[in-house]
């Protein structure tokens, strides 16, 4: 618990660290939706591989550091092939193969927890996490998919305190102002029956045009920034995005829903 009056706080000297400039910074999370296969995944190899490397991402400035991403959606062969194309010399980290509805599994919650803050046991054997990842945590982590890390009801109420209460378990760690927190990404695409969401946090929404080759990537939610949205173009060939406008700062909705017209797509 931290206590002080509103003019000790609004003096403290407080920055923002950026993870990537104007779109997500340390600690807390963020909610990246969007209908299935319409290039999220991609999206997010291309972001750990950008922040992993201290490369821009779509425009924007990354800095360095180490990602980890939970793949639960996808066998390995498919894993694999896309992360040939996108990130075939991606230094990166991804974890997959773990068991299904990995949150409703203390164990597995409290092995995914050790690896992204590095206090696995110490161990001799060459291929222990002790000797391949060395005991260094990770900054970011991208969990993806929701639907295939539980078997809780996602429209219930209790169904959501259960996602959430397991990633904050695992993400965060420390109280008042020794507390640190790991920055995740939790990846959805909402069935047409889904009618509950992160309600917290920052919301990423990636819409696509019908032929998935343009797309919209819209931030809200963000209390530090206003609305972002980004005009973005996809490769035919690896599936990769890359920026195709200028990335805009508005306040309303009518920019929105000016490229909706102009993409056909629905974000509003």
């Amino acid at each position: 618990m931290i206590i002080e009056t509103f003019k000790n706080l609004a003096k403290r000297n407080t920055e923002v660290d950026w993870i990537v400039d104007g779109l997500l910074s340390s600690g807390g999370y963020t909610y990246l939706v969007g209908a299935p296969k319409a290039g999220k995944s991609m999206l997010c190899i291309q972001l750990c591989d950008a922040i992993q490397n201290g490369k821009t991402f779509l425009g924007m400035k990354c800095k360095k550091r180490n990602c980890l991403y939970v793949q639960t959606d996808t066998g390995r062969l498919e894993w694999q092939e896309q992360i040939r194309r996108l990130a075939p010399n991606g230094v990166a980290w991804t974890m997959y193969a773990l068991t299904n509805n990995f949150l409703d599994n203390p164990e597995e919650v409290e092995n995914v927890k050790n690896v992204i803050w590095g206090t696995y046991p110490e161990s001799d054997s060459p291929r222990s996490a002790s000797q391949v990842l060395k005991h260094i945590p990770f900054d970011l982590v991208v969990f993806d998919v929701l639907n295939k890390m539980t078997s809780h009801d996602l429209n219930a109420k209790a169904g959501m305190s259960h996602v959430l209460s397991r990633l904050e378990y695992m993400t965060v760690q420390g109280v008042a102002e020794g507390q640190e927190s790991k920055h995740y990404i939790l990846i959805h695409h909402p069935s047409k029956s889904t009618t509950r969401g992160v309600n917290a946090g920052s919301m990423l929404t990636l819409g696509t045009d019908s032929e998935g080759s343009r797309g919209l990537l819209v931030l809200e939610g963000s209390k530090v920034l206003g609305k972002k949205e980004v005009l973005i173009e996809r490769n035919k060939e690896t599936g990769a995005w890359r920026l195709s406008g200028e990335v805009m700062d508005v306040n309303g909705p009518e920019s929105i829903k000016d490229i909706e017209e102009a993409l056909g797509i629905k974000i509003s």
